[in-house]
């Protein structure tokens, strides 16, 4: 087991050896992350918890499909611990963001957003319902931004709907 150890950091210190010949630029482009929580709407949501822990990551597309906006992936993770215990769910969506304003991204000015997708739901089973979001956003700067989000799904198992508001401070590069 140690060899096998030995060899594997081996082969890291290579690898990044070479990369840092070559001038390799590893910071990411085109993402975003965000932190928050997310306050219960549904009844059913509320009963299983009274606040959800919050983790985003937007996935932005190059190529721009409407003229002023942004289509990207998002992808949520929001649950009542971080214990891997029952209590999560996941909204994936499509989306467009609108700037109200502005031309672009990292320009002090606010936008709004809508998506749509599927809602991955581990409560009691789980199981994948249709589900949106939608939102206003504030650029705090060329990075840091703030965004407020009305996610929404139908009904899983358990008679959960993923409804509530979410609030995030986020990363972009």
């Amino acid at each position: 087991m140690t060899t096998k150890l030995y060899a594997a950091a081996a082969l890291a210190a290579l690898g990044t050896m070479a990369f840092a010949q070559d001038g390799l630029d590893v910071t990411p482009t085109n993402l975003a992350v965000r932190f928050g929580g997310l306050l219960p709407i549904d009844d059913e949501l509320n009963d299983f918890a009274d606040g959800f822990a919050g983790v985003g990551i937007d996935v932005y597309f190059t190529q721009q499909y409407i003229a002023n906006s942004k289509t990207y992936l998002s992808i949520d993770w929001l649950g009542k611990s971080g214990t891997g215990s029952k209590g999560n769910f996941f909204p994936i969506c499509l989306n467009q963001k609108f700037f109200l304003g502005k031309t672009e991204e990292g320009q002090p000015g606010s936008y709004f957003f809508v998506g749509v997708g599927a809602t991955v739901f581990d409560f009691y089973t789980t199981n994948t319902q249709f589900g949106a979001r939608a939102g206003l956003g504030l650029d705090l700067g060329p990075h840091l931004f703030a965004e407020g989000t009305l996610f929404w799904s139908d009904t899983s198992t358990g008679g959960i709907d993923g409804t509530g508001v979410g609030l995030y401070l986020g990363y972009r590069w």
